[in-house]
């Protein structure tokens, strides 16, 4: 179940951003130039917390083979 929520939360995230993205584009090339710079910096923020959401789930994945390394088994 958890693989599946973030196989989700994946997709997700890599859908807004590509949509993101295709608005910057759009926004750049048109007379809504003006809107590519908040676009941008959402672009940024998105990306920040895409790093932030990996890390996240690197230090429980590390968290959990330290644990069966060290037999301890009272993580949840």
């Amino acid at each position: 179940m958890i693989s599946k929520q973030f196989y989700l939360q994946l997709i997700g995230r890599v859908v807004v951003l590509t949509i993101s993205a295709v608005i910057l584009a759009f926004c750049s090339l048109s007379k809504y130039a003006y809107l590519a710079l908040p676009i941008g910096l959402f672009i940024i923020i998105q990306m920040l917390s895409f790093i932030a959401y990996f890390n996240r789930t690197n230090r429980k994945i590390a968290y959990l083979f330290q644990s069966v390394k060290n037999e301890d088994f009272t993580f949840q």
